[in-house]
C-alpha cells in the first residue's frame, strides 16, 4: 500500500513542478514581448529591466541575451552588450545576426581582427540562420577593417565580393580604389573612383580630381 502512496505522491510533485515551469515560461515570453516592445520604441531602460524579468523566468533562451544585448547596444553600452551577445553565441552558434553584432561592437572598440573575424562567421552562418544579415554591409565593413589595417590585397578581394553581389555600390568601388591606390594601382584605381562617380559619390569625385590628374592625395578616408 505504501508503494503506491509513494508513487502517486511522486507523480503529483512531478506534475506540480512542470506546471511550474510552463507558468514560468509563459512569464518569460510575457516580458520579452513588452520587452520588445520598449526596444522598438526605443525606451532602452525600460526594454532592458523588463528583459531582466523574462531572463529570470527562462536564462536558456538566447533570443533574450540577443535582445537584452540590443538594447545595451543602442544606448552605446558596448561592453554589456558585447557579453550577451557572446551568452548568446554560446547557447545558440549558428545564429549570424549574433556574429554581425559582435562585429560592429568589437570595430567600435577598435579590434579590427576580431572585428573582421566576426562579420566574416556572420557571413557563414547567415544561409542555415533564422535571423539574416545583409552580407553586403557585412562585407563593407569587413573591407573598411583591411584598409585601416592597411591588409590591401585582403581589402580588395573583400570589395571585389561586394560588388560581385551590390554591381552598383558606389562605397565598394570608392573603397576599393582607395586599397588600389594604396598599392600604387594607379588605373585600377582611377578606374574603381570614375565608376563611383558616375554612382554619385562626391568623395570619388575629389579623389578623381587630385590623383588621377597626377596630383598625390592621402588614401585612407571612406564614404
Amino acid at each position: 500500500m505504501s508503494f503506491p502512496l509513494a508513487a502517486m505522491l511522486s507523480m503529483l510533485t512531478f506534475f506540480a513542478f512542470a506546471q511550474e515551469q510552463v507558468l514560468d515560461q509563459n512569464k518569460a515570453i510575457e516580458y520579452y514581448q513588452r520587452g520588445s516592445e520598449q526596444l522598438q520604441l526605443q525606451n532602452y531602460k525600460q526594454a532592458i529591466a523588463l528583459i531582466n524579468s523574462a531572463i529570470a523566468f527562462n536564462r536558456i533562451n538566447p533570443d533574450y541575451y540577443y535582445a537584452r544585448g540590443l538594447a545595451y547596444y543602442r544606448s552605446e553600452d558596448f561592453e554589456t552588450a558585447r557579453k550577451d551577445f557572446s551568452k548568446a553565441v554560446e547557447m545558440d552558434p549558428k545564429q549570424a545576426n549574433y556574429y554581425y553584432y559582435l562585429g560592429s561592437i568589437y570595430q567600435k572598440l577598435g579590434d579590427l581582427e576580431q572585428s573582421t573575424s566576426h562579420y566574416q562567421l556572420a557571413i557563414e552562418r547567415n544561409s542555415d540562420s533564422y535571423m539574416k544579415i545583409d552580407e553586403v554591409n557585412a562585407l563593407s565593413h569587413m573591407g573598411v577593417n583591411h584598409i585601416k589595417q592597411k591588409s590591401f590585397d585582403k581589402a580588395i578581394g573583400v570589395f571585389d565580393q561586394l560588388i560581385e553581389k551590390d554591381p552598383d555600390n558606389k562605397s565598394a568601388y570608392l573603397n576599393r580604389g582607395i586599397a588600389e591606390g594604396s598599392l600604387r594601382r594607379v588605373d585600377e584605381a582611377c578606374r574603381d573612383f570614375a565608376r563611383a562617380k558616375e554612382l554619385g559619390s562626391t568623395a570619388a569625385s575629389t579623389y578623381s580630381q587630385r590623383y588621377c590628374s597626377g596630383i598625390p592625395v592621402t588614401l585612407g578616408g571612406t564614404e
